[in-house]
């Protein structure tokens, strides 16, 4: 698995989580539970994924990491449906705020994940 992915995931997590304060938004609790948390959550789990040990050594990080991974999944998975779900006023910051980002970290995540299991596979 490619660590460079998963803290690539906690930049886009990070940005996720600025986004609102960065272009203005009001901050509802959908927001705040839309963007904020996840972001922030994605970032810190992407930064601590991201310096596991490698190596011989490191056969529990590769494990941690699959499981990492697992929840980035669900982070970007949540951040990219949360406008729908939660009624945000859909306009093009929100897409670029929200969507994207989640989308980003979905297919960072998956992609992480694939070439994993190929890893294994072999």
């Amino acid at each position: 698995m490619k660590r460079s992915l998963v803290l690539m995931a906690a930049v886009c997590g990070l940005g996720t989580a600025a986004v609102p304060f960065a272009l203005s938004w009001s901050l509802s609790l959908a927001v705040v539970a839309g963007n904020v948390i996840p972001g922030l959550l994605t970032a810190v789990l992407g930064g601590f994924g991201g310096w596991l040990p490698v190596g011989e050594e490191g056969e529990e990080a590769e494990l941690l990491l699959e499981k990492l991974c697992s929840l980035l999944v669900v982070f970007g998975s949540w951040t990219m449906l949360s406008p729908f779900l939660l009624g945000f006023p859909l306009g093009p910051g929100v897409y670029l705020g929200t969507v994207v980002p989640g989308a980003v970290i979905l297919g960072l995540a998956l992609l992480n994940g694939y070439q994993g299991w190929r890893q294994y596979a072999e």
